[in-house]
């Protein structure tokens, strides 16, 4: 589609006069004599571009457009070692929660142990009084035998 829509595309006679019109005419300058412009061929001519004292604004968005592909790798080193650290502090702050649990489990073990070990004495010295009860049973009804049999 075209962007004028009353222009049509002209017929082959029209494409050739066209042509002809074209090549008929006298190749004349763009360029107006008139004007004064200097030789650039003269030796000593200072051909340095001019120096800007301020610099071309920029968009911020292409600015940083730019930095970032130039730093990528950089960007992505930085990354993954933030990412190392970050799995490191985790990893260091859960490290410190098991050895925290288990040595709350280790106090906890030796508490046990020692309450055993009080159970264990108490046994010990619930075991002498029923063995000095038992001999005390003995002597008393050895003597209440000697006694009925001397009654008797």
């Amino acid at each position: 589609m075209t962007r004028n829509p009353s222009h049509q595309k002209k017929s082959r006679a029209q494409l050739s006069e066209y042509n002809r019109a074209i090549r008929r005419q006298r190749m004349s300058p763009t360029v107006d004599d008139a004007l004064d412009f200097r030789e650039s061929s003269v030796p000593g001519e200072d051909l340095t571009a001019p120096v800007a004292r301020k610099k071309r604004p920029r968009n911020v968005r292409a600015h940083l457009e730019e930095y970032f592909k130039e730093q990528w790798i950089a960007w992505i080193m930085g990354l993954a070692c933030i990412v190392f650290v970050y799995f490191l502090v985790e990893a260091k702050v859960d490290f410190a929660r098991l050895f925290s649990i288990s040595d709350q489990h280790a106090e906890q073990l030796k508490e046990i142990s020692q309450d055993i070990d009080k159970i264990n004495d108490g046994n010990a010295q619930q075991n002498l009084k029923i063995q000095e009860n038992r001999i005390r049973i003995d002597n008393l009804q050895r003597n209440q035998e000697q006694s009925d049999a001397s009654t008797e």
